[in-house]
């Protein structure tokens, strides 16, 4: 068994395998992350399925800008132990399991307007004067209330 890792330890697979992973760049933040590699986030995505790497990411990128005196030695460990915790929160969270439903009471929202129905709608309120009418209501709220036109 002994002489077994030995030849393994001594194959040129194996040096080669320990020279990669020792002259990878390690990970670390300079107002942004440097060297996180795709290999990085699908290791991460095995390891906390639950989390959304990339928004994790962004916001630890966030945190790390607002707070320059929290600043970390080990960016690895802090990025795992972050990764833990959202996976924590993530599993304890309920997931929607009914449609949303908008606030009108409508289960499905309507269809998109086109470009014609937009500007259809738009000509129709500025002719009906609805459009003044809101923008002077506007205006006298911002003055105060009074209730006189001008």
């Amino acid at each position: 068994m002994t002489s077994t890792l030995r030849r393994r330890r001594e194959s040129p697979a194996f040096k080669n395998e320990i020279e990669r992973a020792v002259s990878v760049p390690t990970i670390h933040w300079d107002n942004g992350w440097h060297n996180i590699t795709d290999d990085h986030r699908k290791q991460w995505r095995k390891a906390f399925p639950e989390v959304r790497i990339d928004a994790e990411l962004e916001v630890m990128n966030q945190w790390l800008w607002a707070n320059p005196a929290r600043r970390k030695k080990n960016y690895p460990r802090f990025i795992i132990s972050w990764m833990q915790r959202a996976q924590e929160v993530g599993m304890v969270r309920p997931k929607r399991v009914e449609q949303a439903v908008h606030c009108s009471g409508n289960v499905k929202l309507p269809p998109a307007k086109t470009e014609e129905e937009i500007a259809a709608a738009v000509k129709h309120n500025k002719e009906s004067g609805k459009s003044q009418m809101i923008a002077d209501t506007l205006k006298q709220l911002k003055r105060g209330g009074s209730s006189e036109q001008t």
